[in-house]
């Protein structure tokens, strides 16, 4: 996976767990760049620098085990590149 598309998800993933000023076409727009790359706008570049650089300066790392919305615990896989749910054992 190339840095930048790493750098993206990092957003997101800030912007789901601590919020930021993304609003959801921002977020979506975010989505079809990683996936189709259509083209940011400038406005969305300039948020998306804001949070990488609140990232770095806060040293900010995404929870490795987290609650979903239906609040089950789920951990993220690097490999398949989402969460998956914990299975109780």
């Amino acid at each position: 996976m190339d840095s930048t598309k790493e750098n993206l998800q990092l957003v997101l993933v800030y912007d789901t767990c601590i919020g930021s000023n993304l609003t959801v076409v921002d977020r979506i727009s975010i989505h079809q760049f990683m996936r189709q790359k259509v083209p940011l706008s400038n406005a969305i570049k300039l948020k998306i620098a804001a949070i990488i650089g609140k990232i770095k300066y806060d040293k900010w790392k995404p929870p490795e085990i987290k609650y979903n919305p239906d609040r089950v615990l789920v951990k993220y896989d690097k490999d398949l590149e989402k969460y998956i749910t914990i299975k109780k054992e």
